[in-house]
Formats: C-alpha cells, structure tokens, sequence
C-alpha cells in the first residue's frame, strides 16, 4: 500500500480513463469490495433458469465456441449470488449471468441460487463449507477465502493461469499475489481495488454551511451544525455485516496513529484488538452511533440507510463507487438527485480500501465439473465481465484494457471525483474483513447494540473482539 499525493481535483474527460488505468496499481497489493464493495445491498430472489449445455476441454480460454466434443460427460455448474433484487449490482451481475448461460449453452449448464443479502451468503457459504456441499464457485469475501483453504474445500488455480496468458493478464500480478498462498494461486479478483469514502448531499451541508472536513475534530463539528440545522448527520447500520459503521472504525483506526496506520494495512489476521488504537475508534464509532444516526440505526440493514440518504433523510453516507449508479436510478432516488450528491475523504486523509479476493473453485467430483467450473470463474473475471461491472456498477476493473466509454465518463463526474481522491488520500486503510478474523462477520451486529446501548465500554468491546478472535482459532 502507497501514499499517494496528487491535486488534481476533477479528472476531465480526456484523462479519466488513463487515470482508471494508474488506480489499478495505485495501492500496490492493497486496495475492493466487492469483497468490500457488496456489503450494501438489500435483495429478493428472481426466477433460476438453466441452458442446455455439453462440456469441453479447458486449454482453450473461457470463450472459446469450439463445438463441444461428442460423448464429453454433461455437467451443471452450482453457483449463488447475493447481487439480486434491489442490490447495486444486481443489473450487471445478471447480465453477466445472462451472457455466461448463453456463452456456455453448448458446453454446461449454470444453476443459479439467489439468496437476499450479503450477510445470509456469507452464513449459508459457512454452513455448506462445515458440510462440504458448497456450491461449485463461491466469493472469498468476509472470511469465505480462508474458510475454503483451510477446509481444502478449493482447487488450486496456478496451472490455469500458467496455460492461459490472457487471462493472467486480465487479473493482474497485483491480485494475483493477493490471492496466493504458499506458491498457489487459489482465486481470481472480480473488481479491482475498490476506493471507498463517504457520499454527502451539497444542499444539505449548504443549507448547515459547512464544508467536508479535513480532521476528526472539524467533522464533529460539522455533525453538530446538521442537527442544529435539523438534519440528521449520517446513515449508518448495524445489522447485517455493519459494514457502514465498520467503514468509519477503519478509517478512524488507520487515520488515529502510526500505529492504527500499521495495523489497518497489514494483511494478517489480528487476535489482539485491546489496543490504544483501536480502542480510540471503537470510540468514535460510539459517538457516531449514539448521537449523529437516524433512530433505527442498530439492527437497520443496507436498504434501511441507503433509502434514508436518497431521500435527503440524512446528510452522509459511507461507500464505494459501486452505489453511483443509484443516485441516478429513479426506482431509488428522485429525480435531480445525482447533482447533488458530493463525495469526501473520511477525516484526516483517509480512505478505505480493498483488494478483492474474488471467487474461487470449489467444485468436486469429476474433473469435467471443476474444467467447467473454471472456464466459469474465467468468464466472470475477464475483461467483458469487468467492463459490464465498470459501465453499469461503477466498479473499477483489474484490467488496464478496461477503460470507460466516453459516455460513461461524460455521465458519470461523481466517479471521476472518486478517482481523484484516491489520488489525494495520505492514508489508505483496509476495511475491517481484512484485517480480522473470519468469524467477525456475524459478530458485529451483536456487538453494536451492546456498545451503543451501553451495556459494554469502548474497552469491553475490544476484549470481546479478542474473545471472537480466540475462538477462530477453535
């Protein structure tokens, strides 16, 4: 991870897309998303359709329409989503989808579960690991990644990427190396390093003269002037995975020190979370949730609080590039809205980041199943795949080969702002599934009532981090 200073403001037209191309190895191997980037979705199944399909040999790319081989065993391919109904990337996850079926229609059939939110994915994905009934491509988001390799639930991917250079290519060393472990490449990126700020309605802090704030100190301050000018300050949530609420706890753990820097950029796996650092934004999170939210924001979910800041209900809300689109979209925001939506760094510099762990094979039985299941996971990491992430999710791709269409750029001035900022920000800090262990992820939604209701100091909730974290290692 880099310290990147520029000043460039706006990124014109003209450059937006060589500027897309410096993201992609901006943050060196830190950087999404997805895994951080679909932490925010509220979602409801749609009907499953499957293709008729026949299977061939894996050495060509994932888009070959070499017709399939007579007398190849037929397979179907298991996958589950949570990018579904009202999520944000619901519409480019089911075009990819729609192409893949019809791309592979001759080959396999792909049998698609939907299931209604990030948190339930990531319960079932454990659950099915405990079993080893997991589908035949899983993401390793939230702890998914460590669970499939230590279960030796995945199939090491090094040789498919060995026999096919275009595809390498289009992830990229940086990801590649993030997803190695021990000399094994075990997944492929779906997005590239995701950058993640807070969003603010401009009327809104016009309406309390202020200004994004620079320092902790100053963003307090302008919650303040919210509520004296009647506005509640933030969107914030507790339930599902509380990635809102976790977003700030990153960015004021990495921002505090030094040492909350140190700790917030490493990829290790933390067990001790009794620290000055983290203790200090544990606080502000407290305060944050005790005083600056809207009433329902313990257990709320993602629909809760994104409905909350489209409706003008609240002033701020923490995110990444992938919720653009829903600015402009009308079945979720008024019209006009996206004008006045401005995006910031979180105090002192900082920005929240994250490679992405993507998706990895977890298919068994024949080697006809895992050959399909990889020709699979190359099509939903390629360059057409991530090309319809970017022009429909606002999702920055692994591929330099990616680049906006100028319609996009033209449209779309709340991503180049998001861009630039990548470039001012001194501090760029994991989200907290980077830096914890597996099992956090259901734990927080626990954890937040007692902290906000005061049932738990600031200091209980770190011992109790380090209990969860113990217990990983059960």
């Amino acid at each position: 991870m880099k310290k990147i200073k520029e000043t460039k403001k706006r990124v014109t037209a003209a450059i937006l897309a060589a500027a897309l191309a410096l993201s992609l190895t901006a943050c060196g191997n830190g950087g999404n998303a997805a895994s951080s980037n679909d932490a925010n979705s509220g979602s409801s199944a749609e009907d499953t359709a499957n293709e008729a399909a026949g299977s061939q040999e894996n050495g060509d790319d994932a888009g070959s329409d070499a017709p399939a081989e007579e007398n190849k065993e037929r397979v179907t391919l298991k996958y589950a989503t949570f990018r579904v109904g009202a999520h944000v990337m619901a519409p480019s996850e089911a075009e990819i989808l729609r192409l893949a079926k019809e791309k592979f229609k001759d080959e396999f059939d792909i049998e698609v579960e939907e299931i209604p939110s990030d948190s339930t994915y990531i319960d079932k994905m454990k659950v099915l690991a405990a079993s080893n009934d997991l589908p035949d491509i899983i993401e390793g988001k939230s702890g998914l990644f460590e669970i499939a390799l230590q279960g030796n639930l995945a199939v090491p991917l090094t040789k498919y990427f060995e026999e096919d250079p275009e595809w390498r290519a289009a992830i990229g060393e940086a990801n590649i190396a993030f997803n190695t472990r021990d000399g094994e490449i075990w997944s492929a990126g779906l997005s590239g390093d995701s950058a993640v700020g807070y969003y603010y309605n401009k009327e809104l802090f016009a309406k309390a003269g202020i200004e994004p704030a620079k320092t902790w100190d100053e963003f307090f301050s302008n919650c303040d002037k919210l509520k004296e000018a009647g506005i509640t300050p933030l969107s914030l949530a507790t339930g599902e995975v509380a990635y809102s609420s976790n977003l700030f706890l990153a960015a004021a753990i990495g921002t505090s020190s030094p040492e909350g820097y140190e700790f917030m950029t490493s990829l290790s796996k933390h067990n001790d979370f009794n620290r000055p650092e983290v203790i200090k934004g544990i606080e502000i999170v407290k305060r944050l949730l005790q005083e600056y939210t809207t009433q329902d924001a313990v257990g709320a979910v993602y629909a809760n609080i994104s409905n909350n800041f489209y409706m003008e209900k609240t002033a701020m809300i923490p995110n990444g590039p992938w919720m653009i689109p829903d600015f402009s979209n009308p079945e979720k925001a008024p019209e006009g809205f996206y004008d006045k939506v401005g995006v910031a760094l979180f105090p002192n510099n900082g920005m929240v980041v994250g490679s992405d762990y993507g998706a990895l094979v977890t298919a068994k039985g024949s080697d006809a199943q895992i050959e399909a299941a990889v020709k699979f996971l190359k099509f939903l990491s390629g360059e057409e795949a991530q090309k319809i992430r970017l022009e429909m999710g606002s999702v920055p791709p692994l591929s330099p080969n990616v680049t906006p269409s100028p319609e996009f750029i033209e449209s779309n001035p709340l991503f180049a702002d998001l861009l630039a900022l990548q470039g001012e920000a001194e501090y760029k800090c994991y989200d907290m599934s980077f830096v914890s262990p597996s099992n956090f992820s259901s734990e927080w939604k626990t954890l937040y009532p007692e902290l906000v209701y005061d049932r738990i100091t600031p200091e209980e909730f770190a011992l109790k981090l380090n209990d969860i974290a113990a217990r990983s290692h059960e």
